[in-house]
């Protein structure tokens, strides 16, 4: 069972206002993606074994900011609905989602610098998996 953790959850500021649950995860995406220096990242991508039907690495950055875009606005929808109504049992699962979303989006976050600049694939294995 998940409780609401309060020092481990964004602030509620952020799921009560769309354009910032939007715009943060997909600005900590971006800042992410170049911080780990995209054109070495594309070389360790195109290093590795790849399956027929593997999409090209032009696509990952449309297709993540799309993702994590969703996933805030799929936030704010879940905060706000909870939020409006008097159940409390709806606002308390609302605040255990917030603080799983708030981990899930950290570890989501954390992937690529452990596989792509730390090269450590193994931990970026137990992120993933996590």
């Amino acid at each position: 069972m998940t409780t609401y953790i309060p020092h481990l959850t964004l602030p509620s500021f952020i799921f009560e206002k769309p354009a910032a649950s939007v715009l943060l995860p997909v600005a900590l995406g971006t800042a992410v993606g170049y911080s780990t220096r995209p054109k070495e990242t594309q070389n360790t991508y195109l290093a590795l074994r790849q399956p027929p039907l593997r999409p090209p690495p032009w696509v990952f950055g449309p297709v993540w900011t799309m993702l994590y875009g969703a996933m805030g606005y799929a936030a704010f929808r879940a905060w706000s609905t909870a939020m409006n109504s008097f159940d409390a049992k709806k606002v308390l699962l609302a605040k255990q989602g917030a603080t799983l979303y708030t981990i899930q989006l950290a570890l989501n976050l954390i992937w690529m610098p452990l596989f792509f600049s730390l090269k450590r694939p193994i931990a970026a294995t137990v992120d993933i998996v996590a």
